[in-house]
C-alpha cells in the first residue's frame, strides 16, 4: 500500500533523534526513487503536511524538509513552523551523523547549518549542504506554504536554491510564541528574486503579528512569469525614520505602478486600513495600469471598513478592473446571504452602505 500513497499528513516528532530517522528513512526513498525503482515505499507521495498545536514549541522546521529531496514530491506545507540560521561550524562538530551523505564533509569542507529554536534554550545545529536542505536545483517541488509560522528570513534563503522550479510560495508569519524574530519581508522577497524569479507564479505574504518594519517592499518587477500576489498594504508603506507609517514624519511609499510585473494577472491586499495610504500607493495607477500591467484583471481587498471598501470599489471601476472584497481574511457566504447578492450589488451601485446581514463577500465585474 505504502508506493500508492499521495499525501502525508502527520504530527510534528518532538524529539531529534526521531528526526534523524526522518532523514535516513527520506534519503533511502530517494535513493531508490533516482535509481528508478517505482515500486518502492512511498514512491508516489505528492504532498506532505504538518501540523502543530503547541503554542510554545512549534514545528522543528527540519521534520519536513527532507521530504524536498523525494522527486515525487510537489507540496510541502507546515502549521507553526519554526527555524533560524547559526552560525557555520567545522566539518564533524555537528550533532547529527549525515557525514557519510555530505559532500561538503567529504570535501573536507566547513558546512553552513541551521540552529532550531524551540523553546528550549538553543537547540542543536543541522547541516545546510547537500542534504540539508539538499543539493542546488534537486528538489522537485513547486508549492511552499507556512502558515502562523516564525522562519527567518535568512533561513529561507537558505532553503530556495534547492529548488528547481518553485511556482508558489505561500507564508504568514506569527503563532511562535517564544522570541519571535522581526519579520524582514524585504528580504525574503529579494531571496525570491536571487533563486525562483524564473518560476514563482503565485506569492503571498502576510503578517499576522505586525512586527516587520522599517523594512517594506519595493519592487516585484523582475519576477519574470509572477501571476498572483496577495501583500498586507502596510508593505508598501513607512515612515521616513523608520517608526512605521503612523509615525510622526514623511511617508515613503512604493506605488503600485512602480510594484508589480507585467506577468500579474491578479492582486490582493489583505490588510488595508488607512485612505491617505491607499491613495498614495494607487497614484496614477488607473492612467498607467493598461501599458505597466495589461495582464492585471482582478483587485482583491481584504478591509470591513465602509470608506475603504468605497474607495476600493472606485479604483477597480477607474481602472477598468474586476474587484473583490472580503470583509475578512475567512470570510464566507451563507446560503441566504448568496441568494441575496443581485439586490446588494444593485445597492451598492446606487451608492448605499452595507449593513448587517448583506454578503460578507462579493465580487464587482469589470466596467464594460
Amino acid at each position: 500500500m505504502l508506493p500508492n500513497i499521495q499525501r502525508l499528513d502527520f504530527w510534528s516528532p518532538s524529539s531529534h533523534i526521531v528526526r534523524a530517522t526522518i532523514w535516513r528513512i527520506v534519503n533511502v526513498v530517494a535513493q531508490a526513487q533516482n535509481a528508478g525503482n517505482e515500486g518502492f515505499a512511498l514512491s508516489h507521495l505528492k504532498t506532505v503536511q504538518l501540523a502543530q498545536h503547541d503554542m510554545v514549541l512549534g514545528v522543528d522546521l527540519d521534520s519536513i524538509i527532507p521530504f524536498a529531496g523525494l522527486p515525487s514530491v510537489r507540496t510541502l506545507c507546515g502549521n507553526m513552523v519554526r527555524g533560524r540560521t547559526a552560525v557555520a561550524t567545522a566539518p564533524g562538530n555537528v550533532a547529527d551523523d549525515h557525514d557519510e551523505l555530505c559532500q561538503n564533509f567529504k570535501a573536507g569542507k566547513r558546512c553552513p547549518v541551521i540552529r532550531l529554536d524551540i523553546g528550549q534554550g538553543e537547540g542543536p545545529p543541522y547541516k545546510a549542504c547537500s542534504v540539508w536542505p539538499h543539493a542546488p536545483g534537486l528538489s522537485q517541488v513547486e508549492t511552499l506554504h507556512f502558515d502562523y509560522s516564525n522562519i527567518t528570513a535568512e533561513t529561507i534563503e537558505l532553503l530556495l536554491p534547492a529548488f528547481k522550479n518553485l511556482r508558489r510560495f505561500e507564508y504568514e508569519n506569527g503563532g511562535c510564541w517564544i522570541s519571535p524574530d522581526i519579520f524582514m519581508p524585504q528580504n525574503v522577497v529579494k531571496a525570491l528574486l536571487k533563486y525562483q524569479a524564473h518560476s514563482l507564479q503565485h506569492l503571498e505574504i502576510i503578517d499576522r503579528e505586525g512586527e516587520y518594519y522599517p523594512t517594506f517592499v519595493e519592487d516585484l518587477r523582475e519576477f519574470q512569469v509572477l501571476k498572483f500576489v496577495s501583500l498586507d498594504m502596510d508593505l508598501l508603506c513607512k515612515d521616513s525614520g523608520g517608526m512605521g507609517y503612523y509615525g510622526a514624519g514623511r511617508m515613503t511609499v512604493t506605488r503600485l505602478i512602480d510594484l508589480l510585473p507585467p506577468s500579474i494577472e491578479a492582486l490582493c491586499f489583505t490588510c488595508c486600513g488607512n485612505l491617505e495610504e491607499m491613495g498614495l500607493v494607487f497614484e496614477g495607477f488607473a492612467e498607467l495600469r493598461a501599458d505597466a500591467i495589461p495582464k492585471l484583471k482582478r483587485l482583491c481587498f481584504v478591509c470591513s471598513l465602509e470608506d475603504v471598501v468605497g474607495f476600493a470599489e472606485k479604483i477597480g471601476r477607474d481602472a477598468g478592473l474586476e474587484v473583490e472584497i472580503r470583509r475578512g481574511r475567512q470570510a464566507t457566504n451563507t446560503v441566504a446571504m448568496e441568494a441575496a447578492m443581485d439586490g446588494f450589488l444593485e445597492r451598492r451601485s446606487q451608492g448605499q452602505k452595507w449593513r448587517r446581514g448583506d454578503p460578507l463577500r462579493w465580487v464587482i465585474p469589470a466596467p464594460r
